[in-house]
């Protein structure tokens, strides 16, 4: 996935903690998904900085392929600091960060302002509710109890993907997954574990300090 893709992944997850959908009514939008979202949406809505605990999950429906990995997720407006079991990514406001534990390079990107609306959720927000189709929520029951499951398809064709999906738990409206189909047959998904709001947390944690790393090899293609 490149880093472009995996920005707008983690910022389709960090809308949803961010603001209420106020998608435009029209037949491609099912009223009763969009409130199960604004559910979902006001319990973590203004609750300050955020951790969430996570499993990542890569799978190849062609070659039947799965890879997973751990991450911790920070979040505060428009930084965040992304650690997994196999790279760090970290975007300071300005510019990313990325470490890759396997290659031991540190790539640093100053993403353009598309890129960089891509990762403000209250943008991405705006993208969200003028460019997909949502029909209405089906019920799953899944190890975490009965959960609503939304899918939302993307109204330009060109698109990479082919839709998302986000699993919301019927008890609490907390949110259990987010899940990209791609036209590759690949599926990443997100399982959230925990989320912990009202973290406050300083700036400079999304410093990347690259002392850190002395063996790294530093690409900067700022």
């Amino acid at each position: 996935m490149t880093m472009k893709k995996y920005c707008f992944y983690i910022s389709v997850l960090l809308l949803f903690f961010s603001a209420a959908v106020c998608a435009q009514e029209n037949d491609n939008v099912d009223k009763n998904a969009v409130e199960i979202l604004n559910n979902a949406s006001a319990k973590y809505s203004n609750k300050g900085d955020m951790e969430i605990k996570m499993k990542l999950i890569f799978k190849d429906e062609k070659t039947k392929n799965e890879n997973s990995a751990q991450g911790i997720l920070k979040n505060k407006k428009d930084k965040f600091v992304l650690e997994t079991d196999f790279a760090t990514m970290l975007f300071d406001g300005t510019d990313m960060y990325v470490y890759s534990d396997a290659t031991e390079e540190i790539t640093i990107t100053r993403p353009e302002k598309a890129e960089v609306q891509n990762m403000d959720p209250v943008a991405v927000l705006n993208i969200y509710k003028d460019n997909f189709k949502i029909p209405a929520a089906k019920t799953v029951k899944t190890k975490q109890g009965e959960c609503y499951s939304i899918d939302l398809f993307p109204e330009d064709l060109k698109a990479d993907y082919i839709k998302l999906n986000i699993l919301i738990a019927k008890a609490d409206y907390s949110i259990k997954s987010v899940s990209n189909q791609a036209k590759n047959g690949v599926t990443n998904t997100i399982e959230i574990k925990s989320i912990e709001t009202n973290k406050n947390y300083d700036d400079s944690i999304f410093t990347f300090d690259t002392a850190q790393f002395p063996q790294a090899v530093v690409i900067d293609l700022r």
